[in-house]
């Protein structure tokens, strides 16, 4: 029988050191993980924010047609998931907010041969804007964005695969 009562009562705050990764081994894991596999990318096309962001591929050890992205945008983070065989994808954004830690602000599931991913959010000053996955004249998938996130603004073009 399954609980009734939640993981984090919804009447209650969770803070990021409340998540953190602890154990000794688990911290070494993710460093070596995160070193090996991400890199710094630069922006296709800019008009606010950083010019290069964090970007990390890893290929999912217990499906290969799996490919997992990950591009870290100020404090904005996008995470998408492709079936490579099906052009299935998910697409999640969030949000680093200081203390609180990374906060779920939208997600999307579709197919890339039919349909393309666009993620809207408004949170008053923390965050407001889109990311949204196109094709572009190439035929190349590439992530657009435009935000504000604690009053900073980001605009660019990301090739994504």
């Amino acid at each position: 029988m399954a609980s009734s009562i939640p993981v984090f009562p919804l009447n209650a705050v969770s803070y990021a050191p409340d998540r953190a990764i602890t154990n000794p081994g688990d911290v070494l894991r993710h460093f070596d993980l995160f070193e090996r596999k991400y890199e710094t990318i630069q922006v296709r096309k800019l008009q606010e924010g950083p010019d290069q962001v964090y970007h990390m591929f890893i290929k999912a050890e217990a499906d290969p047609t799996i490919h997992q992205y990950k591009y870290n945008i100020g404090p904005v983070e996008v995470s998408i998931s492709r079936n490579v065989e099906t052009a299935d994808f998910a697409m999640q954004v969030h949000v680093m907010v200081p203390i609180v830690g990374h906060v779920l602000v939208g997600a999307t599931t579709g197919d890339l041969k039919s349909e393309l991913g666009y993620v809207r959010f408004h949170h008053g000053n923390i965050l407001t804007g889109y990311v949204d996955i196109q094709k572009d004249p190439e035929g190349n998938f590439v992530l657009q964005y435009k935000f504000k996130a604690f009053g900073e603004p980001s605009v660019g073009e990301i090739k994504i695969f």
